[in-house]
């Protein structure tokens, strides 16, 4: 009995990770949609009725792309689009595999499209 409570736990709560030290810097859209666990439309509230940030977030769901924040005293998800994070989703680019521009534009040695996201090697 206890393993299959066991591995149920685990699948319940593998999609949704505790978000220490994350926090919302911002809020990008108004009004701000609330949702809940599965991403449904609670209601939308303008920007001036939230509250002010930082604000810590109490989980993210990465599936969904949601984070957990408290507003008026109740839990609710707001959507990763709707609000800017303290930190965000990096990918490791390796800048010496990357196209180049052309030996004709000798000095302009930039990658093409790539900018500062890319990992210097």
């Amino acid at each position: 009995m206890r393993k299959p409570l066991t591995l149920l736990c685990a699948l319940l709560l593998s999609s949704t990770s505790y978000a220490a030290g994350l926090t919302v810097e911002q809020y990008t859209n108004d009004p701000i949609a609330l949702l809940d666990a599965e991403g449904r439309l609670l209601k939308k509230i303008a920007r001036s009725e939230l509250p002010a940030t930082p604000l810590a977030a109490q989980q993210w769901n990465d599936d969904l792309e949601l984070v957990q924040v408290e507003v008026a005293g109740q839990l609710v998800w707001l959507d990763g689009v709707d609000v800017r994070l303290s930190q965000g989703k990096t990918v490791p680019m390796p800048c010496a595999s990357l196209p180049k521009a052309r030996a004709d534009s000798a000095t302009n040695l930039s990658t093409i499209g790539y900018g500062a996201g890319c990992a210097k090697n």
